[in-house]
């Protein structure tokens, strides 16, 4: 062959601010339909998976969830490894599609408030 194939990245990477946009709409899509639940800091005072199922039991937040704290402890991580339908990120992390997988969000003040730095 005279013109064999050539490899090509036909990749295409979003811009920065279409990313922005739509993280931002998908967290205001969860906001309108109140399955947003704050809490002040996620402490667990021992490392059980029942204590943290306990918590998102008394929030109201069972089904699929996103945790969303501002930085993962050993503790938490051990804690929620287990639960079905759980997935832990961090504030800096998250995208549009992680708050769109999931059906509730269950985010710490400080990671929403460095997310929300984030978004301006």
């Amino acid at each position: 062959m005279v013109f064999g194939p050539r490899p090509r990245d036909l990749g295409y990477s979003m811009p920065k601010k279409a990313l922005k946009r739509a993280l931002l709409s998908s967290l205001n899509a969860r906001l309108v339909e109140q399955l947003i639940k704050p809490v002040v800091k996620l402490e667990l005072d021992e490392v059980k998976t029942k204590k943290f199922k306990d918590i998102l039991a008394a929030i109201k937040a069972e089904g699929k969830t996103l945790v969303v704290v501002d930085t993962i402890t050993d503790g938490i991580r051990r804690s929620s490894r287990n639960l079905k339908g759980i997935s832990l990120k961090e504030g800096r992390n998250i995208n549009a599609m992680d708050v769109l997988l999931n059906e509730y969000l269950v985010i710490e003040k400080e990671a929403f408030e460095k997310l929300a730095e984030r978004l301006k």
